[in-house]
């Protein structure tokens, strides 16, 4: 039953959540943060964290890609993403908890509570310890591959907000792909990702993984898989 049991914020069910097919999910697409879903004020509190992500010495480029997707998929499922999930996606990677000790002052004049701080924390460090863990390449029975799947939405602890920001770490990873990824990152996708968004119903997700997991795969493998099957067992 992987894929059952995850509820929204303020009581609403994983059933009462739909596919929007009219707004297929894009990776590189600018998406406005100030969105219905988001309140002005939290939109200046997401300003404000990404202002402070920018300053970090590490890359922003990533965590900004992995913002964009959290919020395009968030959109293709009709889900309303909080604004610390969104905040979670720009600092994650970093030593948060030392940021919030040197923008103190910042946080507090922004609204930004301890509490709030706390919940950024504990989501940034889940989704590290998830999408940290190794995947093996020799995987090649189904029950370890379910076992894989069902050790993600454990982790997740029936947050739907953790499992959007997982599945959007895993989106922008392989629409930025690096050479050293190839080996490895597609196969990972087509493999546990794509198969886990398909049982959860997200299909525009689905269809966006294979897409990009196929594009990235080794080259010999993408000139076998567009052989035609006719062609391919003559």
């Amino acid at each position: 039953n992987i894929g059952t049991g995850y509820k929204r914020d303020y009581g609403s069910t994983r059933s009462n959540r739909r596919i929007n097919s009219s707004s297929p999910l894009k990776t590189g697409a600018v998406v406005n943060t100030s969105s219905s879903s988001i309140s002005v004020e939290d939109s200046n509190k997401i300003s404000i964290i990404e202002n402070i992500a920018k300053k970090q010495p590490l890359p922003f480029a990533h965590r900004d890609h992995v913002r964009k997707a959290l919020l395009t998929i968030s959109e293709s499922v009709d889900f309303s993403i909080n604004w610390q999930t969104v905040a979670a996606a720009l600092l994650h990677g970093l030593d948060i908890k030392n940021i919030a000790k040197e923008e103190v002052w910042i946080l507090k004049k922004a609204g930004i509570s301890k509490e709030d701080i706390k919940t950024i924390i504990e989501l940034t460090n889940k989704l590290n310890s998830i999408s940290n863990r190794l995947y093996n390449l020799d995987m090649k029975y189904n029950y370890v591959l379910n076992n894989y799947m069902e050790y993600i939405v454990r982790s997740t602890e029936g947050s739907f907000d953790l499992l959007l920001l997982v599945f959007a770490d895993k989106l922008a990873t392989i629409a930025t792909i690096r050479h050293t990824e190839r080996e490895y990152l597609p196969k990972e996708i087509d493999e546990i990702y794509v198969p886990l968004a398909e049982r959860l119903g997200f299909r525009d997700l689905t269809n966006e993984l294979k897409d990009l997991a196929f594009k990235n795969s080794p080259e010999e493998l993408q000139a076998i898989l567009e052989i035609p099957l006719n062609e391919l067992y003559d």
